[in-house]
């Protein structure tokens, strides 16, 4: 993991992290998207639409949408796409809506791709449609991205790491709210809820762990299942890369694994008659990490 430094803001989705008042925040970024940076438009208007009380203006969101949407900057467009076909800061109209999505969608916005879908289908209210997300992991104790974060949606088995700015791609998700969590070595892990449309970026904000020393081996707790969800003994849990560090379930399918190197681990789960089973996780110095895995049987037949 790292920090990348910013060169401007931090867009964030404050369903994921506490911080100032809306009216605080927006006269930080606002100096920034003043001086033409447009990204930091759409983050005044973000806070706008999602500010708490008397904070919460989504007439001024609608308006510095716009002003990053004018200049190019896609995410404002889907934005402000998404308040004008839900009713918010004004009337429903789903031409404008429509207009501002087909604009995003040529930009390269893939949400805005698929929101023009929906809103064009002929049976736009009942098919089952599903919508790309996409975001990115920063520090929450300084403007910087986090590198080599883990994101997880745990419905979907999806694990996926963030790029060197912080950028992580989930794929396409059905309309819905699905749990989410994220983690990076040195700072405290998040547990949220993805709102699918929602925004065009959603933004988790990560704030410091308290440890000791960075290098102090760390330990994994663990629980291992079949498919019916009872325990499974005899299972093999070896760390990949770390091969002096393995052990395996007991009679309830319980484990302990000690003096794993911190930092992103992959475990590996094996026994004879079952399929092998890996998993990522993020083991912090000093501190125990969980993980439960359920393996299925081999298929009859299976090449090995």
């Amino acid at each position: 993991m790292k920090a990348t430094p910013l060169a401007i803001v931090v867009l964030a989705a404050l369903l994921f992290a506490p911080g100032p008042s809306a009216a605080q925040d927006a006269d930080d970024y606002r100096t920034v998207c003043e001086q033409g940076d447009l990204f930091s438009c759409t983050v005044v208007g973000l806070i706008y639409e999602t500010g708490s009380g008397e904070d919460r203006d989504p007439e001024l969101a609608i308006a510095y949408y716009q002003l990053a949407c004018a200049g190019g900057e896609m995410t404002g467009c889907t934005n402000r796409g998404l308040l004008h076909e839900n009713a918010i800061g004004g009337p429903k109209d789903l031409d404008l809506a429509a207009d501002r999505y087909r604009f995003a969608c040529d930009g390269g916005e893939p949400l805005a791709c698929d929101l023009l879908g929906a809103l064009e289908s002929p049976n736009r209210l009942t098919d089952e449609r599903s919508y790309f997300k996409a975001g990115r992991v920063g520090a929450a104790d300084e403007v910087a991205w986090l590198s080599g974060a883990l994101v997880e949606v745990p419905q979907f088995g999806i694990q996926v790491l963030t790029d060197d700015w912080g950028r992580v791609t989930l794929g396409q998700f059905p309309e819905g709210y699905y749990d989410v969590k994220a983690e990076a070595v040195g700072y405290q892990a998040v547990r949220g809820r993805l709102s699918v449309p929602g925004n065009a970026e959603f933004m988790i904000l990560l704030e410091p762990a308290t440890l000791g020393a960075m290098d102090a081996p760390g330990r994994i707790d663990g629980y291992v299942t079949d498919l019916a969800h009872l325990g499974l003994a005899g299972v093999d849990v070896t760390v990949v890369g770390q091969e002096e560090v393995a052990g395996q379930s007991d009679e309830v399918g319980r484990f302990t694994l000690r003096n794993v190197r911190p930092g992103l681990v992959e475990v590996r789960f094996s026994r004879m008659g079952y399929e092998t089973w890996t998993t990522m996780l993020i083991v912090q110095p000093g501190l125990a990490a969980q993980v439960a895995a359920a393996l299925s049987a081999d298929a009859p037949g299976r090449d090995p």
